[in-house]
Formats: C-alpha cells, structure tokens, sequence
C-alpha cells in the first residue's frame, strides 16, 4: 500500500466540515439518517496487516461481481488479478471502516488515488493529475448501513465523485430496468477498466496456470 507521509492523519474523523460539503440526492430524513449511521464507525487508513483481506476480497469481488469476470475460469483470473491489486496497493490509498471499539475488525474498505499523474504515452493526459477510485467491499451484514457513505466521505473525493475514474467497476454500478444501480448517484463517473494495466510494467503476470477438463476449476 502507498507509503503514509506525515500530512496523512492515521486516524480520519467525518467532521461538520464533510458533512454538508457532501452534495446527496436523497431527501433530507434519509440523508440524516445516514449520517447518524456513518457516525458510528471509525475510520482509518488500511495497513500491511489488511492487504491480505483486500487483495482476496478485491480479486474474488471483482470476479464474480463484473460484467466479464464471471466468465473467466478462476484459475486464470484469480492469479492475474493479484497481480494488478499489489501493483495499485504500491501507490493507491486504503481507507478501511472499523467499529469504534475494534480497529482490527475490516467493515469495509476503498482503494483510491488523489491526483493520479497519468504516466508518459497515456491516450488522454490531463493536467494536474486525476482522481481514481479502485474497488469498495463491504461486509454483507454491514451493508445499507452507511459504510460505504462514511469511507467516501473520509476520503476527500470529490462530492458524488464527479469526475473520478473508476477502474474495477461491478454490476452494482450499472442500472437497467428492474435495478437502481450506483451510476443513479454517481452520474458523473468515468469508467476505465484499462488503466490498471499500468501497474503491470514492474509486475508481469504469473505464468499460465493449465486448465485440466476433468477438474472443477472454480472456487
């Protein structure tokens, strides 16, 4: 994970300040109940100790929540996707939510990064850097419960991420006809599932694992 430098606080308080800098589409009863939610989790910056967690639950998330992973043999994706999560964990920012009386305990977690600097030869260079968000996992009994709102606050995004890029989008992102999807409340989002091959230049991928007919290659 990116190296905390002395400005970044290893303890992240939502303060006043976040919470009405923060522009929300839902009515105001719900937003408040929200943020009496977020309240009650402590949020911190992710460590060596949770990369473990991050790259399984990222790897695994990713695979089967995509609108192509799933469609990969594990085998093959699994190994690949490591890969490309230790590449970003080297420069990318882990915010994880705890609750306030166990911060060991992994609620849930976003991998980002404040003002990408987008790498020499990029298709779309963009002054002074960009803002990426990775991948956000949440606990399945901790979700709807304002997790994932308290970690975006905390992180400094953008209000409603409006212009950041998002790498590891899930089907959750993408709404249709019977499903509300996060692009309802993140409108302004940009999706760019080829830019984690950046990370790849000083991480080459495994070898090919080989796929045996008669073996169920799935988890």
């Amino acid at each position: 994970m990116a190296e905390v430098t002395p400005e970044q606080p290893s303890q992240v308080v939502v303060g006043e300040d976040d919470k009405l800098e923060w522009v929300d589409s839902r009515s105001e009863e719900e937003l408040r109940e929200a943020l009496e939610r977020a309240e009650a989790y402590r949020i911190r910056l992710g460590n060596e100790t949770d990369r473990a967690f991050v790259v399984s639950t990222w790897s695994q998330g990713y695979w089967k929540g995509s609108l192509w992973g799933h469609r990969v043999r594990w085998q093959q994706f699994g190994p690949r996707m490591r890969v490309i999560c230790d590449g970003i964990l080297q420069h990318a920012t882990v915010m994880v939510a705890c609750p306030p009386d166990d911060h060991e305990e992994i609620l849930g977690y976003i991998v980002f990064q404040r003002h990408w600097k987008p790498p020499k030869g990029h298709p779309e260079p963009i002054a002074g850097g960009l803002d990426l968000f990775h991948f956000a996992y949440v606990k399945p009994f901790a979700r709807l419960k304002g997790v994932f709102r308290a970690l975006l606050v905390a992180s400094g995004l953008p209000d409603r991420l409006r212009g950041v890029i998002v790498t590891c989008p899930t089907r959750l992102w993408f709404s249709n006809s019977n499903f509300r999807g996060l692009d309802a409340r993140f409108p302004a989002t940009i999706h760019d599932p080829f830019l984690p091959m950046y990370y790849l230049r000083n991480n080459p991928f495994p070898k090919t694992i080989p796929i045996h007919p008669d073996r169920n290659n799935d988890i």
